[in-house]
């Protein structure tokens, strides 16, 4: 039986997963929550919360660094006493990131999380620690991927990926309560408003299509991308927290048979933002191999330095784009969540991003002026 007045630990708050879920506690349980911030991080927090009148009585802002052992709260009884439940969003996910960088934020956080889980165990106030991951911590791996611990991967696309793959046996090795290990596919604005905090990862590809400025794509046309919509994957992290289950999960948050092809992609992007733009142009795209693709974004001194710069961080998507994998969702289907198919939001997502200048404006901006839709 889940406590009926549950207390959060919710890091990454700042964050586009960790924002959504801490605001999804404030509004729809009784909960309350403890958001972790660094402290640079302080007045992005409270301009988030200042939308949300319940949040003054609900949400106490604490600073410390995931990098920290406990995470600098070990002198902070107030922040720690009773809480029932950790959710760990914080991560580095720079795809680019140096292992070192990584090392500090994902593993060691990971490590810190478990501590931290492991003191309020004893404490016997923690129930239920829910780790972020990511779908992609199998690393190229094909075909239909399962909701079980993964084992090591001959190749990862990045260190990124390495990274996670190894926080997670941190999280399923050491904790000893229930642990939820959530993986997101590619995460995308609310499907809903469109809304997302910060643009990165598929927007800038996105960006690109919309400013026609990309027609060449080094991508497999029938290579499938897994897309899920941020309250989804909030939808799937909830819902593992109200379950009664007492046992370590691995849950997919993903579309599974919902996945799109790149192809098929493409064509929805496009045909969005030229709908969006009054059908002003066709918007067209080629896909080629990627082995030309990666011999011109390395041509230096042939290409102009700009050009050069989009190639390179166009080719950290090709592993994405280039493989043909599926997976497994029977988790989340349990829980009675399906994520809804790419085509119902996409054009919400592009007329959100439009809206925003793909981040050059906030969502302060987007209200004065009487943009399309609402922040949530």
């Amino acid at each position: 039986m889940r406590n009926a007045s549950p207390k959060y630990l919710v890091t990454g708050a700042t964050g586009n997963l960790g924002g959504a879920l801490l605001q999804a506690l404030v509004e729809n349980t009784p909960a309350h929550v403890v958001a972790l911030v660094r402290p640079q991080s302080r007045g992005a927090l409270k301009r988030l919360l200042a939308g949300l009148p319940a949040a003054a009585d609900r949400v106490s802002i604490v600073e410390g660094d995931v990098r920290a052992p406990l995470f600098g709260l070990q002198h902070d009884d107030a922040a720690i006493e009773g809480l029932t439940d950790i959710v760990h969003a914080a991560a580095n996910v720079d795809w680019r990131a140096s292992g070192d960088d990584l090392i500090a934020t994902n593993l060691a956080g990971a490590e810190n999380c478990a501590e931290l889980a492991n003191l309020l165990i004893a404490r016997g106030s923690l129930e239920r620690c829910s780790y972020i991951s990511t779908a992609y911590a199998g690393g190229i791996r094909t075909g239909t991927i399962a909701e079980e611990p993964l084992r090591f991967s001959d190749t990862f696309s990045n260190r990124y990926e390495m990274s996670k793959f190894l926080a997670e046996r941190i999280f399923l090795d050491r904790v000893r309560c229930p642990v939820n290990v959530i993986r997101p596919t590619a995460i995308v604005g609310d499907s809903r408003t469109g809304t997302i905090r910060n643009f990165s990862t598929l927007y800038y590809p996105f960006k690109l299509v919309h400013q026609a400025q990309l027609s060449l794509l080094p991508a497999r046309p029938d290579a499938t991308l897994d897309i899920v919509p941020l309250d989804f994957v909030v939808d799937v992290v909830m819902a593992m927290h109200a379950s009664a289950a007492n046992d370590h999960r691995i849950v997919h948050a993903a579309a599974g048979s919902h996945a799109v092809t790149i192809r098929r992609l493409w064509e929805l992007c496009a045909g969005a933002f030229n709908k969006l733009d009054g059908g002003s142009r066709p918007l067209q795209g080629i896909f080629v191999p990627p082995g030309p693709f990666l011999f011109a974004a390395a041509g230096a001194g042939v290409l102009p330095a700009g050009i050069r710069r989009k190639l390179r961080k166009l080719a950290l998507f090709i592993p994405y784009i280039t493989t043909q994998r599926c997976y497994a969702t029977a988790g989340a289907e349990k829980l009675g969540l399906t994520a809804p198919a790419f085509e119902t939001y996409v054009e919400t997502l592009c007329r959100f991003a439009v809206d925003m200048a793909f981040g050059a404006r906030t969502l302060g901006d987007r209200a004065r002026l009487g943009s399309f839709g609402s922040a949530r």
